[in-house]
């Protein structure tokens, strides 16, 4: 946050801000992560990995389901009755 204050400050100053506004462009299409440094949307807490892994698992879990569905629908009726059911 301090480098937009100072590049602010600098880029009021006649002329020469319109160098240091390029510069300040330049900065951040080099080192965005250095240049948002201290933002706090880039801060994952603990609680959003843990989402994010469960978000994970039960697509995982959805894809492998829907994989043994589709092949149990392409058998016989007995076992069709069985996937349903399942599914229900």
């Amino acid at each position: 946050m301090a480098n937009r204050t100072v590049f602010a400050i600098f880029g009021s100053l006649g002329p020469a801000g319109s160098f240091v506004s390029i510069a300040e462009k330049i900065c951040t299409a080099f080192f965005p992560k250095a240049y948002n440094y201290g933002d706090p949307e880039q801060f994952e807490s603990d609680i959003d990995k843990e989402l994010k892994k469960c978000r994970e698992n039960y697509i995982l879990e959805l894809f492998k389901y829907k994989n043994e569905f589709t092949r149990s629908l392409n058998k016989e009726d007995e076992e069709k009755n069985k996937a349903y059911e399942r599914l229900v």
